[in-house]
């Protein structure tokens, strides 16, 4: 593992679903909770969305798990040695880096949401040195991100 999400955007409303249904199954009883169980079943797909996201780097690949809603657990992965093109687009609110889009030439396609993830000074480079080796267009703002102006740069310390 080479990056981890390290903003939380997410996880307060993951955490007022779990309360929200975990009150109302409290107070009304486990019939009723199961009725709304779908407000549970939406709070902790958030909370693993925010949890599991993480940039890999492996030999000659590099792999986002996370990267879109749907397939919070699918693990994401292009071939550094053939990279095609490397994109930028803006996407979320003010604080968003926006996302970088690495594809392939097999046709497979990462997302990246830039501002999230740590450790962009090693990915980073890690994606500017392949696609620099196999002749990969690279978006002018997507290079400016990679090069370490997109996200925290090391991981916070936990004592």
């Amino acid at each position: 593992m080479v990056g981890r999400q390290q903003r939380y955007y997410e996880m307060p409303a993951a955490i007022a679903g779990v309360v929200v249904w975990g009150a109302v199954a409290a107070s009304e009883g486990a019939v009723v909770g199961l009725k709304y169980v779908w407000i549970l079943a939406l709070g902790v797909w958030l909370g693993m969305f925010c949890v599991l996201m993480r940039v890999r780097v492996r030999g000659s690949t590099f792999s986002v798990r996370g990267s879109t809603f749907i397939f919070a657990l699918m693990w994401r992965t292009v071939d550094l040695g053939s990279l095609a093109s490397i994109g930028w687009k803006r996407t979320g609110g003010a604080a968003s880096r926006g996302t970088i889009f690495v594809r392939d030439r097999s046709g497979h396609l990462v997302r990246v949401p830039v501002g999230r993830i740590d450790n962009i000074d090693v990915w980073g480079r890690a994606l500017l040195d392949a696609a620099s080796a196999s002749h990969a267009e690279v978006d002018p703002k997507a290079r400016h991100l990679l090069e370490g102006a997109g996200a925290p740069t090391t991981r916070r310390q936990t004592s």
